[in-house]
């Protein structure tokens, strides 16, 4: 897929600013996961990816840095707190 001209000129002007918004093709598939299950929690993504659930954590908390996602800090039955993310794009 070819670049057109503006979007190749953005990126040399902002090459930092592109290079931290590009998605891995890991980072990629969770955010369209998310997008066709409308919401996830990070034991849903280590189901869904067969990955612990600290690395679903760290995956869903980087792509919620990068502006991919939104979160809501929910209460779970025990009292203990946890985020449920949702697409942002």
């Amino acid at each position: 897929m070819a670049l057109n001209k503006k979007m190749l000129r953005a990126i040399a002007d902002n090459p930092e600013q592109y290079r931290e918004a590009m998605l891995s093709k890991h980072q990629a598939d969770i955010v369209k996961l998310i997008e066709v299950s409308v919401t996830m929690t990070t034991r849903d993504l280590a189901t869904m990816k067969n990955v612990s659930v600290q690395n679903g954590s760290q995956q869903l908390r980087i792509l919620w840095r990068k502006g991919y996602l939104k979160r809501e800090e929910l209460v779970d039955e025990s009292g203990g707190l946890y985020h449920q993310y949702y697409s942002a794009i």
